[in-house]
């Protein structure tokens, strides 16, 4: 399948490890997409409400599919959170 070249993406409030998290989609789109940039924006993991019971399959490949893709992609990676 052919990425769509992308300039920048930005995620913010992924929640992994909870219950709403939209990882499978999330996953999808990540893979749809050749971005030059992904900045991670924050609640990438839910602090408050992160499960050590609960991280099934889906999210621990969203985080593989950003860490290995990083090396495919040879791009940039940020991760920014306000200290609050």
């Amino acid at each position: 399948m052919q990425k769509r070249p992308v300039d920048v993406v930005v995620v913010s409030d992924l929640h992994l490890g909870t219950y709403a998290c939209r990882a499978k989609e999330f996953l999808a789109y990540i893979q749809s997409i050749s971005p030059r940039l992904l900045i991670l924006n924050g609640d990438i993991f839910d602090g408050w409400q992160f499960s050590k019971h609960y991280f099934p399959a889906e999210h621990m490949s969203v985080i593989q599919e950003v860490f290995f893709s990083s090396f495919r992609w040879h791009k940039s990676y940020l991760y920014h959170r306000e200290s609050r």
